[in-house]
């Protein structure tokens, strides 16, 4: 899981060559558009013991312009976490979460990191497929 790192165009891209040769499903890089799917996706990644940060599959042409899913074309809202809302530098959306005590228990709490940064920037990443039904899939 995300051994390789790549700037953001060649991990789409290397997704995009993963079951080309099955032409009913279409791969891209992990789209996490709400809270539960990103809850989710650090669970996997937790499972893992997967702490780097990765790209998704959001990112923008612009500075001007909103991030994009790669997937479908959808304005990417990160509403569901902390996030700048694209004031850093960088048109490529990275995902990262850390861990944090609770004050006064003995509990954690997850914190989920949206960042982007410039899309040459080599990082790890995680494809998604989704088939005929739209089924989805992390590889």
């Amino acid at each position: 899981m995300g051994a390789q790192k790549l700037p953001f165009s060649n991990a789409s891209q290397a997704c995009k060559t993963y079951l080309q040769n099955i032409s009913k499903v279409s791969i891209n890089l992990v789209k996490l558009s709400n809270e539960n799917e990103a809850d989710t996706f650090v669970k996997l990644l937790s499972e893992n013991a997967f702490k780097e940060t990765i790209w998704i599959g959001a990112n923008r042409s612009d500075a001007k312009q909103p991030f994009i899913w790669y997937m479908d074309g959808s304005t990417a809202l990160f509403d569901y976490t902390d996030w700048s809302q694209g004031t850093q530098p960088g048109d490529c959306i990275g995902f990262s979460y850390t861990t944090q005590p609770i004050s006064g228990t003995d509990k954690w709490t997850i914190v989920k990191t949206i960042d982007n940064k410039p899309c040459d920037m080599m990082r790890s990443f995680i494809c998604e497929h989704k088939g005929l039904l739209a089924h989805s899939d992390l590889l």
